[in-house]
């Protein structure tokens, strides 16, 4: 109660791949409607990845998870 800690956690790096398809609809002559679907994907493995807390712990972890993503847009365009 009314102390404070902290955490230090190493960082990792991974390869990510995306896929993508777009389509434009013609709603009038100069208006468009604009639509987008992607998909953002990765797995990340953390090996030995080092914890540190204010206490002095020490901790190796290794672990891998899996993220992933999919965003939909959709919009108008005018065109001048």
């Amino acid at each position: 109660p009314g102390g404070s800690a902290w955490v230090k956690q190493g960082t990792a790096t991974s390869f990510a791949y995306m896929f993508g398809a777009g389509f434009k609809f013609n709603i009038a002559p100069r208006l468009y409607l604009l639509t987008n679907l992607d998909y953002l994907g990765s797995k990340p493995e953390f090996r030995n990845v080092e914890i540190t807390t204010s206490l002095g712990e020490r901790q190796r972890s290794t672990w891998s998870q899996n993220m992933g993503t999919l965003n939909l847009s959709i919009g108008v365009a005018l065109k001048i």
